[in-house]
């Protein structure tokens, strides 16, 4: 996993890849990812985790191929970035499923751990960059990628958690 550091790539999204560019890796992420759901569905039915498995190959698969086409650190954090917020819109679409199928009166306590985690992500995220920065490490841009790394793989975790919790209710 790769991760993000106080280094302004949001406002640069995407600069390095023209729109054809994008595409042809939308393109080619949708053929694989057909292709992974082929095998998936081959041994087992279309089941919520085997679309979440490929939603998450998608995801990867993304990345890696940013990474590839830009090797450079800005090509890495700007596609690392961008993995951070699909996990993002996966771990608020899943929260949302979950935060449904809850009865009412125990939605409070996803809610509340959801203000938990992102409290602690948030204060986390001002720890990470103070330690990542060149006070303590004397500088370099190894350190941005381990800080963006550190950062989505902490969104890529809980997203898979609250997907558990929804895949896990029986009602």
């Amino acid at each position: 996993m790769i991760m993000l550091l106080a280094y302004n790539v949001s406002a640069q999204t995407n600069s390095n890849f023209t729109e054809a560019e994008l595409k042809n890796i939308r393109q080619e992420v949708n053929a694989q990812a057909k292709v992974f759901q082929q095998q998936l569905l081959s041994t087992a039915e279309d089941t919520l985790r085997n679309r979440f498995t490929v939603d998450t190959f998608k995801i990867e698969y993304t990345l890696r191929l940013k990474m590839d086409k830009n090797p450079s650190t800005h090509g890495m954090l700007e596609a690392m970035n961008d993995a951070n917020t699909a996990y993002d819109k996966m771990l608020n679409h899943y929260y949302q499923l979950l935060l449904k199928k809850m009865k009412s009166g125990d939605k409070v306590y996803l809610i509340n751990a959801q203000k938990a985690w992102i409290q602690f992500r948030d204060e986390d995220e001002k720890l990470l960059s103070t330690l990542h920065g060149d006070a303590y490490t004397g500088g370099g841009t190894m350190y941005q990628l381990s800080y963006y790394s550190a950062l989505l793989q902490r969104v890529q975790q809980r997203a898979i958690e609250v997907f558990l919790y929804y895949e896990n209710i029986n009602i």
